[in-house]
């Protein structure tokens, strides 16, 4: 399992990984870039076979038993692969330093935390800027199903990262599901200006705010 980390830490490797395009690899993926084609990799999308696929920050890879077949290179260094277990598409994956990134097809539609349908939630604490600490893990249903829908029937923010200097860090929630195994959706719990909201990151340094009121130690 890959080890868990402050979500802002994992948002700045995705940035570093973009504009820098720099991977470490193993051995083993070293000695596959030799026959390995070399993908168009433009706008945090890339192109295989004619499909695009785009980051998404929300996702990360969280199990190496998740990663499939190497299907080509991102600027000569980073190893892209297919996922294992994702019902019906095909996803990517490409590593940067241990941080499994996730990459989804275009046009199969909006993907959110209902889709996810998410049944074990871990909760963090991020109040102390110095040390992540894991407050609880959630896995009754019924719990999980009114939290997600407390989430999804709210009206979405979109907000500029630079509109969102002044919050507080509180949480970092990690939902997992068994229908999407290897995969781990992280939001993050904020403070704004006395409100409170949950943060799901998304590309081109544009968010989505959903403010929530929620007690979390509520939850079983």
């Amino acid at each position: 399992m890959y080890k868990n980390k402050s979500f802002i830490f994992f948002y700045v490797l995705l940035l570093v990984f973009v504009l820098a395009g720099c991977s470490e690899q193993s051995s083993e993926e070293k000695s596959q870039e030799k026959d390995l084609p070399k993908l168009m990799f433009e706008a945090q999308t890339i192109t295989l076979d004619g499909k695009n696929y785009t980051l998404d920050p929300r996702l990360q890879l969280n199990d190496k038993n998740g990663i499939g077949q190497a299907v080509g290179l991102i600027y000569d260094t980073a190893v892209v692969h297919e996922i294992n277990g994702i019902p019906g598409e095909k996803w990517l994956t490409a590593s940067f330093e241990g941080e499994g990134l996730v990459f989804r097809e275009q046009g199969k539609g909006d993907f959110n935390l209902s889709d996810f349908a998410p049944d074990r939630l871990e909760i963090h604490s991020l109040e102390n800027p110095d040390q992540v600490t894991k407050e609880k893990v959630v896995t009754d249903r019924k719990a999980i199903d009114e939290l997600v829908k407390t989430i999804t029937e709210k009206e979405p923010v979109r907000v500029d990262t630079s509109e969102l200097k002044d919050i507080q860090l509180l949480k970092e929630i990690t939902f997992q599901s068994d229908r999407y195994p290897n995969i781990a959706y992280h939001l993050s719990y904020i403070e704004k200006n006395g409100r409170t909201y949950l943060r799901e990151h998304g590309l081109f340094l544009m968010d989505t705010l959903y403010e929530v009121s929620i007690n979390w130690d509520s939850l079983p």
